[in-house]
């Protein structure tokens, strides 16, 4: 099997653009088929494009190189932001283990034809704003935007994510055309819906069951704290119509048993007192519960400043990053620590009924003591709300007032 040749810019292709070499024809520039460079983008494992190439065919229709055969075009995710190779997320969220999915190939291609263009898609259509759809092989039509960046360059997004290479204009160098056909770089994947999103999406587990895997022992703290709230049912669901969440939850493991143990000393109650009031604790995991899917590369966006919590507490949202310098996202303050593939634990928790982020914190948990003990709740959230954002809790500072004072 070839391997990735990148056309660099001391050869005479490195001056033509994609668009370029499709219409010079990409068969006489290249002896690498599309299939050889999904070999070196479409996963970090060793072996994995292989073994999915050959149990869905794709290895055959997409390393044809016969004068006449079918020309595609491809979009894969960056190994360097997001999810990473598009083989990878498939294993990592689809719940099912690489045998399992080997298996099942009709899942594989669902996801896979997300993805994939029956025809030549050059640059000069991408840069094209009056091209305002790409229609992929699974049937979806995705949309594409053309936006003018603060620097000046070209911004070319399709289905909300960013073409980040294969485009010269857009100030990447790199094109990367194979015998049959193009490829281009994206931060993110487009995630399937209708047919292949059900496909995908229904292999795997729900929150609830994420959640379940997360615990550590015997005892899952989150698990007893959702089951008393009643929100195990709506995170089990992962019926098309029922709307999806976003839980940035204290954890995993180890980490979110002590900072419960924080929260439990702050709201001075003990673990099975606080169960015993359902209404407590639903009001502390609403602080944590965003309606809708955040998928991770909105998460690392940072144009995305805050999102809405369902009890109306504003998260903000804040990107920095990490001394391996891989980005690193904060939540009120709080760190990602789990859900990112390059956050501490490196996994991602997207499933069915939503996306699932672990947080080394519990948001603002003096906000929902004040919600519970004061009549008018939105005065209270506002309150509570305003106490956080202006730093007026702080237990370590006697002449600050506490939070757990707020009435």
């Amino acid at each position: 099997m070839k391997r990735l040749r990148v056309i660099l810019a001391l050869g005479v292709l490195a001056s033509l653009v994609p668009s370029q070499i499709a219409s010079a024809g990409t068969s006489s520039n290249t002896q690498d088929s599309l299939f050889d460079l999904l070999v070196d983008l479409g996963s970090a494992r060793s072996n994995n494009t292989e073994l999915f190439g050959d149990s869905t065919g794709l290895a055959k229709t997409l390393d044809n190189c016969d004068r006449g055969a079918p020309q595609y075009t491809l979009f894969l995710p960056s190994r360097k932001l997001g999810r990473g190779p598009l083989f990878d997320v498939l294993v990592d969220n689809s719940g099912r283990s690489l045998g399992e999915l080997l298996a099942r190939p009709a899942i594989v291609t669902a996801f896979f034809n997300n993805h994939l263009v029956t025809g030549l898609i050059t640059e000069s259509m991408l840069l094209n704003p009056a091209v305002t759809t790409i229609t992929m092989k699974s049937g979806e039509t995705l949309n594409k935007t053309v936006e003018t960046a603060p620097n000046g360059t070209t911004v070319v997004k399709v289905d909300g994510q960013t073409i980040i290479d294969g485009m010269k204009t857009n100030g990447q160098p790199n094109g990367f055309s194979a015998c049959n056909g193009l490829v281009f770089i994206t931060d993110g994947i487009f995630n399937p819906r209708d047919n292949g999103r059900l496909a995908l999406l229904r292999s795997g587990p729900a929150l609830y069951e994420r959640i379940i895997e997360s615990g550590s022992g015997t005892e899952n703290t989150l698990q007893m704290l959702i089951d008393a709230a009643g929100l195990g049912d709506e995170l089990l669901d992962c019926r098309e119509e029922e709307p999806q969440v976003t839980l940035f939850l204290p954890g995993p493991q180890g980490v979110g048993v002590g900072v419960l143990a924080q929260v439990l000393t702050t709201l001075d109650e003990s673990l099975g007192s606080l169960l015993a009031k359902p209404e407590l604790v639903r009001e502390l995991l609403q602080n944590h519960m965003v309606d809708g899917l955040i998928a991770p590369e909105a998460l690392l966006n940072p144009e995305n400043d805050s999102f809405m919590a369902r009890s109306g507490l504003e998260l903000l949202k804040d990107v920095g990053t990490g001394p391996d310098g891989s980005p690193v996202v904060y939540i009120n303050d709080h760190e990602v620590v789990a859900g990112l593939a390059m956050s501490r634990f490196g996994e991602t928790y997207e499933t069915c009924s939503g996306a699932l982020y672990f947080i080394d914190g519990f948001l603002s948990p003096e906000r929902a003591l004040a919600v519970l003990g004061f009549a008018w709740h939105d005065s209270a959230r506002k309150w509570g709300d305003n106490r956080f954002r202006f730093g007026l809790c702080d237990e370590h500072l006697p002449w600050k007032p506490s939070c757990i004072d707020l009435p």
